[in-house]
């Protein structure tokens, strides 16, 4: 999630990840290369535990396009 200094309408969405697990690894990826991120799950699993259902990732929009970057290459890559 964002922090308190960053505002959600900083964010765009990035891609979907095909469940939470994944889009975890995805937004720490991001974030190790200084790309503020996080991810939200339209299930309700993901307060109670891991959901297994598609999750949004979401970065920063200054940093859009170098996101989308790494993304590409991981998708291509596995």
């Amino acid at each position: 999630m964002p922090n308190k200094k960053e505002d959600r309408n900083e964010f765009l969405y990035l891609a979907t990840a095909p469940n939470q697990i994944i889009a975890e690894m995805w937004v720490q990826m991001l974030k190790q290369q200084n790309i503020p991120s996080y991810f939200r799950s339209s299930s309700a699993q993901s307060y109670l535990g891991s959901s297994f259902t598609p999750c949004q990732v979401m970065v920063s929009k200054s940093k859009l396009s170098e996101a989308e970057t790494l993304i590409q290459s991981i998708q291509q890559h596995g």
